[in-house]
């Protein structure tokens, strides 16, 4: 799980991705921000590509979100983006 000051990973329409798993969405997603503008974002893409190339599952998500763990992973809830292990 990788945190961060946004929601997740947004596509160029500024909309969150939820969960992606091939090389073409990230080709799309690596250029922009939640500003519009390549941020701290790629370096979050970057690791959670290598995780997925040796298929591990990875979350980008904002950290201010509040009983973030307990609603994710107990209450199975969709926070942030996923990346598929395995996948990419």
């Amino acid at each position: 799980m990788l945190l961060t000051d946004v929601e997740g990973v947004l596509n160029k329409d500024m909309q969150l991705i939820k969960e992606y798993s091939n090389t073409e969405m990230l080709a799309q997603i690596t250029k922009v921000n939640h500003k519009g503008e390549v941020g701290g974002m790629i370096g979050k893409i970057d690791a959670a590509v290598k995780a997925a190339q040796s298929g591990i599952s990875t979350w980008i998500t904002s950290g201010r979100t509040q009983n973030l763990l307990t609603r994710m992973f107990i209450q199975n809830e969709h926070i942030g983006t996923r990346i598929l292990g395995g996948a990419i």
